[in-house]
């Protein structure tokens, strides 16, 4: 349907439709994975993936988002001894999926330029040059990401610079978020209108569905970050590579709930049913036999 229909205009336009896309891109594209033999552990990876990142798009987006309704329910450490290095990161081979999202970095430009508001004051200028200036560094680290992403898809090896950058990317796009988020915030005190917000652990709920006959509520969320260990090849070895992940949790309570809240709730609530199987017990530690096998 997204083929189908990618080239609409009703799809193409805001940036609420651009991370849609990038969803898509993500959801569509067929990206070899070294060292995967089924597709169907790293099919449910990237399902997680994207549907913790719509939920996020849910709870950014919380006041212009309608909720649908529906009565009935019907609503829709131990490695190779030849490998010494300790487990190095590595890039999900799908350079198209973060193109995508550069894409919505750079719509995000374009929508800065058209907002209306008085930037005569020199702390306006310095906030939209901020802005600005995030966005441009944000647009340019996914690219890079998109270039490492050919190459392991290519089979080439990643330098010791973009090792250390995979390593950092936790941060590096948590400081973007950061500084936007305290963009928009209100502050404290008028004396230091512009100083940034503490950082928030990155769980988060919406809600998105209501049953008008049970009077229940389904609760999309994201959870606590997920580790990621796999096996990739590495000079004619093999090397544990780990990353983080997003993960994806859902449930159906008697009304919404805050962050807060779901922070309290989410470690109780079950994987979800197409995801158990390849989710290891917590304190599961995974290794490479010493042997090989």
């Amino acid at each position: 349907m997204f083929q189908a229909e990618r080239r609409s205009p009703a799809l193409s336009d805001g940036l609420y439709n651009a991370w849609l896309q990038g969803l898509a891109v993500q959801w569509t594209s067929r990206a070899p994975i070294p060292g995967t033999r089924g597709a169907a552990l790293w099919d449910a990876k990237r399902l997680q993936t994207g549907l913790a990142s719509w939920a996020t798009l849910r709870h950014a987006t919380l006041l212009v988002n309608d909720k649908s309704g529906a009565e009935g329910g019907e609503g829709g450490p131990t490695f190779e001894y030849l490998v010494r290095r300790p487990p190095r990161g590595s890039v999900e081979p799908d350079p198209d999926t973060f193109l995508a999202i550069a894409g919505l970095f750079e719509r995000a430009q374009g929508v800065l330029e058209t907002v209306s508001v008085d930037w005569r004051s020199r702390p306006a200028q310095a906030l939209r040059d901020g802005v600005r200036g995030t966005l441009v560094e944000s647009r340019d680290l996914v690219r890079d990401f998109a270039r490492m992403a050919r190459a392991v898809r290519d089979g080439a090896p990643l330098s010791d610079e973009e090792a250390i950058k995979i390593q950092a990317v936790g941060g590096a796009m948590e400081h973007p978020y950061l500084v936007f988020k305290s963009a928009q915030s209100k502050r404290a005190s008028e004396k230091d209108p512009y100083g940034l917000s503490d950082p928030e652990p990155v769980a988060k709920v919406a809600d998105v569905a209501d049953n008008s006959v049970t009077g229940q509520t389904l609760l999309v969320g994201v959870g606590a970050v997920g580790g990621w260990q796999q096996v990739m090849p590495f000079n004619g070895l093999r090397q544990l590579s780990k990353g983080a992940i997003y993960s994806y949790r859902e449930t159906v309570q008697p009304a919404p709930i805050d962050d807060q809240q779901w922070r309290t709730l989410e470690p109780k609530l079950p994987v979800p049913e197409w995801l158990r199987a390849y989710t290891a017990p917590a304190g599961t530690t995974a290794s490479v036999p010493k042997l090989g096998r």
